[in-house]
């Protein structure tokens, strides 16, 4: 590491020693150093890196959406590309979702112990914790 002005300090031992220089947008250079016994400071002066300039024909920037997303007013359960999903039902991946509690009896849906829940199906209402559809 160096300081703002790029000078750094090595603490070392007298020997010989290979010295690895790099910065990211440069080509590391490599440099032998011999230290001798009563040299008490290593002075290297100016090191001069060169650049290493590569150009990409393209970036492709790929990501996926959280399983659970927690927004201000609602939470959304992102089964698009879930494995566990697949073949599943609406209702079964509601029931697995953390913090719902799914009443197949009464038709009730709570979500962390509060009924009245509206499930949306790609920002459509689907159903009421009534039970209604």
């Amino acid at each position: 590491m160096t300081g703002a002005d790029g000078a750094f300090t090595l603490p070392v031992k007298p020997g010989q020693f290979l010295l690895n220089v790099s910065m990211t947008g440069y080509r590391p250079e490599y440099f032998l150093i011999n230290v001798d016994a009563g040299q008490g400071e290593l002075l290297l002066g100016d090191l001069y890196l060169k650049e290493d300039v590569s150009e990409l024909s393209a970036v492709e920037v790929t990501a996926l959406k959280p399983r659970v997303e927690k927004l201000v007013d609602r939470t959304v359960v992102n089964v698009a590309n879930s494995v566990a999903a697949t073949g599943m039902s609406a209702l079964t991946i509601l029931e697995r979702s953390p913090g719902i509690i799914v009443n197949r009896q009464t038709g009730v849906v709570s979500m962390n112990g509060r009924a009245g829940v509206q499930v949306m199906i790609n920002g459509k209402p689907r159903w009421r914790s009534s039970g209604q559809y």
